[in-house]
This record gives structure tokens, C-alpha cells and sequence, in this order.
């Protein structure tokens, strides 16, 4: 019997929530007895290992990645309307309101840990019958299957880990914070309950251990909508960048900037429109119709018929330059009815309104996790070269040669606006709040302009404006379902 690989995870045990037996008809699992989950007639072959990994990348259009429903949970949204870009719109759903205002005592407002756990199952079912593929003696075939399910696991981990564990940057005590359940067997009957890592260091130990692995077994050029080599560096330069490993960062990133290029200013509408993926490292093609429409979270529609969730902040847009123009608007758009600035990276491409790729990671953050590496190490000469090479494609002059301070703040400031809208802002003040011998501006948290969410700053402004860096919010905590479904886990400190 053949099993369908995109449904065959729906029965096992998450942590923290058991979902046995969820939508699964007899073609996706079947019990001969009670307690006894039949895949063995799966990981026969190739084929059904090439299905599983695919199965597994799928994943990224689970919700709390890039599917958010209606309550702007996505990864998309969530880093930024939990930061200080956007303002809800009094107008709108009230969408994602209580992550906007930080106001989730009893349950994280996302899906993000499930759809994550579940990720990981995938990953951990392969790396569980992996010796299967050992009767086809296939040169490197085994090698490449398991790095996929290594690497994906890992990234998966790290989601986990950074909303809900301190990043360790974050603050002194960040790395002895507890960590996450770290999970490295499939479980579908739920039969392992595990219990958090001591250590948020050990996370990250773990996480870095399966990317080491897997690094060399990845292929140069993977399949569409999976992970190569060179954008698992990539992918490293982002977790050591979190980890405050700046030589690692540095290692890392080098050969991947030196090879990818840069999305030039002429081309930056139509990548967003999908009519191009230059410099794409890590997405997941929009495919299907069955597939998440991205950004909806920030707004629906087009033109007249636009409804937004969230508007633009009058003081964001105005960091941007007159020489910048093509990025602003690819970034931005006005609505003059409606006197707002609104979201415009997702709103129409090549497939349709909201029918966006999900895009998980491109080169230009690289060059600002490699910029940043490399001031933080010591060596601003590097850092101003590495951060032209992305000025110079986006702006038609600007100043530049910026010494001290004023060069961490000009790389902060390029970060803050070439990744608006992709999650990055809330992450990056919440690691920054301990690194040392930066201006004490960016150790602030999140601090919101109090403008109101027209385009001219009137109107309703945001009801909360500050998280101060002491506050729990800036970790998920685990909800009373999750909690009880396991009694060896428990609730985020300070919950």
C-alpha cells in the first residue's frame, strides 16, 4: 500500500500536543493493532525517499510559516507587526492584535511550535529509515537524503528556539536560559515525551551540530524549493549571527556573497512581483492554488478594492532616501483615497494577487549578517566594503563612508530597510540588546514613534508603543493544552 507523504505525518505526537489520528484515512496510516503505525512498505526506495523530502519541504506552507489564515500569524508578519514598521489599522480585522501588543499570557500567538515539531517529525521519519537506501549502494544518494532531513530539522529547531528562548546576544544570562525540546526520533504514537534542553547554549549546539553534518552532503544546485549548499552557509551566517560566533558569521557568509549576486534596483519590483528569483537562497515557489497566499496577513486586494491590516508608520517611510526610489516602492506603496502607506512587497505577482513565493532567505541579508560580523570583529574597513555591495544596488548616490558608531548604525539602518516586512525587525532588537560596544540606541527594545496609521501620521496610533528589553514578552510562552498534553515539558520562565 502506498502511502500519500504529504498527509502520512498527520498522526503521531507533537510536543507538547497530541494530535493522533487527525485527518488520516486508511491510504495515509493504518493500524493493524491498536498502537502499532504501519509505514514499513514506505523508505523503500529512492523515489519514496526523493517524496518524503519534498513532503518534508513542504512544510514551509504550514501555518505560523508561510500560511497565517486570518490572524496574521505567518512568519512573514509576525516579526514585524510585533516590532516598530507597521501600525494596526483601526479599519481592518484586528488581525494579529494581541501580538501587536504583546499581550499573550496564556497562549503564543502563533503556530509556529507546532507546525515546527511537525517539520521536525518529517525530518526525523527519514533520518529513522535512512539505512533503508543502503541495498542501492547509490553513490551519495543516502548522503544527500540525510543532509536534507539534517538541515531542515535544524532550521526548524532554530525557529523554535528564537521565538521562544532568548537569543543568546540577548542579555548576560541568555545562553543559561532553559532551552527547547530538542527532538531527534520519530514518535508518531507519542510513546517519548521529552523534556526542554538545559540550555539555550545546548540548543544551539544541537542546532549547529545537524547543519555541520549536512553541510558537506548538500548539493550545489538542489531541487527547486529545497536547500543547497550554499544556502545552508547562508542559513549558518543567520544562527551564528544569533549565537554572537562573528568569525563564524564571517566564514560562513564570504563564499556566499562572492557568488551570488545581488538583486540590482532595476530588477528589485519584478523580484517581488515573482518574475524573478536573483538572489534567492532558501523559498518555497508558490505551486498550487491549494498553497498559502502570502502577505494577506498586512493587507487584501488591490488598487480600490485594497483592505489593509497594517500601514506603513510615516516615520519608517521617511528613513528612505529620493535615491532609493525603486526599493521604496517596491516596498511601499501610497494609497491616496485612502491617505496610508501599505505593504506592496507581497500584493501582486506574477500569479496573482497575494500568490507570492515564500521567500525564507536571499543574499542581501547575508551581506548585512557578513557587514555586521565583521564590525562587531573588528574590522570596519571590511564592514563599509560589504555593506556598499548592497548600496550600490540600491541607491543612485548616497554618502557612505561611515566610521564608528555611524557605520553600525548605517548597517542597521540598510538591515532595517531592505528586510522590512520579511520578520527580520523584531529579531533584530531582541539580540542586539546585549552585544557589546554598540550605540546603547539599539539596546532600547522596541520603541514605537506614536505616530497614528495614516500616511501624514494622524490617525489611531498603535495602543501599546514601547517593550522594554526586561520583559517576558520577548519569549513565547507554551499554552495550558500544550503543557498538560506533556507533563515533561514546561512553561517559558516568566510565564
Amino acid at each position: 500500500m502506498k502511502k500519500n507523504l504529504n498527509k502520512i505525518f498527520l498522526t503521531f505526537a507533537l510536543i507538547g500536543v497530541s494530535i493522533a489520528n487527525v485527518g488520516c484515512s486508511d491510504d495515509d496510516i493504518y493500524l493493524e493493532d491498536p498502537g502499532n503505525v504501519v509505514y514499513q512498505d514506505y523508505y523503500n526506495t529512492e523515489a519514496e525517499f526523493r517524496a518524503a523530502v519534498e513532503g518534508m519541504y513542504q512544510s514551509f506552507f504550514s501555518a505560523g510559516y508561510f500560511a497565517g489564515a486570518d490572524n496574521s500569524s505567518d512568519i512573514i508578519s509576525m516579526g514585524e507587526i510585533m516590532a516598530d514598521n507597521v501600525i494596526l489599522n483601526p479599519a481592518g480585522r484586528q488581525a494579529g492584535f494581541s501580538a501587536h501588543v504583546w499581550n499573550f499570557a496564556s497562549s503564543a500567538p502563533s503556530s509556529i511550535y507546532e507546525s515546527s515539531y511537525m517539520m521536525i517529525a518529517r525530518a526525523n521519519a527519514i533520518l529513522d529509515n535512512i539505512d533503508n537506501l543502503d541495498v542501492y549502494n547509490i553513490p551519495n544518494v543516502k548522503a544527500e537524503i540525510r543532509a536534507h532531513a539534517l538541515v531542515v530539522r535544524a532550521l526548524a529547531h532554530f525557529e523554535i528556539s528564537r521565538w521562544y528562548l532568548k537569543i543568546p546576544t540577548q542579555s548576560s544570562d541568555a545562553n543559561s536560559f532553559v532551552g527547547i525540546a530538542y527532538v531527534e526520533q520519530f514518535d508518531p504514537l507519542g510513546e517519548f515525551l521529552p523534556s526542554r534542553e538545559a540550555t539555550v547554549a545546548d540548543v544551539y549546539a544541537k542546532v549547529l551540530s545537524d547543519m555541520e553534518e549536512a553541510i558537506p552532503s548538500l548539493p550545489a544546485t538542489a531541487t527547486p524549493g529545497q536547500i543547497s549548499q550554499k544556502a545552508a552557509n547562508g542559513l549558518m551566517s543567520r544562527i551564528q549571527l544569533y549565537n554572537g560566533n562573528y568569525p563564524a558569521v564571517i566564514a560562513y557568509a564570504e563564499s556566499v556573497v562572492a557568488s551570488t549576486p545581488v538583486t540590482l534596483a532595476t530588477e528589485i519590483q519584478g523580484y517581488w512581483r515573482c518574475q524573478n528569483s536573483i538572489g534567492v537562497l532558501i523559498e518555497r515557489p508558490v505551486a498550487t492554488n491549494s498553497d498559502p497566499t502570502i502577505g494577506v496577513s498586512y493587507s487584501q486586494g488591490n488598487g480600490p478594492d485594497l483592505k489593509t491590516e497594517y500601514t506603513v508608520d510615516k516615520a519608517f517611510y521617511d528613513l528612505f532616501e529620493s535615491t532609493e526610489t525603486a526599493r521604496r516602492n517596491a516596498f511601499i506603496g501610497y494609497h491616496a483615497a485612502k491617505n496610508i502607506y501599505y505593504v506592496n512587497k507581497y500584493v501582486q505577482s506574477a500569479f496573482g494577487l497575494g500568490r507570492s513565493h515564500g521567500r525564507y532567505l536571499r543574499i542581501e541579508e547575508v551581506i548585512l549578517n557578513l557587514a555586521e560580523a565583521q564590525y562587531l570583529n573588528g574590522d570596519p574597513g571590511a564592514a563599509l566594503i560589504t555593506l556598499n555591495k548592497l548600496r550600490d544596488n540600491r541607491y543612485t548616490s548616497y554618502a557612505g563612508g561611515e566610521t564608528g558608531d555611524a557605520l553600525f548604525a548605517a548597517i542597521q539602518l540598510e538591515r532595517r530597510k531592505e528586510l522590512a516586512f520579511e520578520s527580520d525587525r523584531f529579531f533584530t532588537l531582541k539580540r542586539l540588546q546585549n552585544v557589546p560596544n554598540i550605540p546603547s540606541s539599539f539596546k532600547q527594545g522596541v520603541v514605537r514613534s506614536g505616530n497614528g496609521h495614516l500616511a501624514d501620521g494622524t490617525g489611531v496610533p498603535s495602543s501599546i508603543l514601547t517593550l522594554t528589553p526586561s520583559e517576558r514578552e520577548w519569549q513565547f510562552p507554551l499554552s495550558l493544552l500544550q503543557l498538560q498534553s506533556n507533563p515533561n515539558m514546561t512553561q517559558t520562565p516568566g510565564y
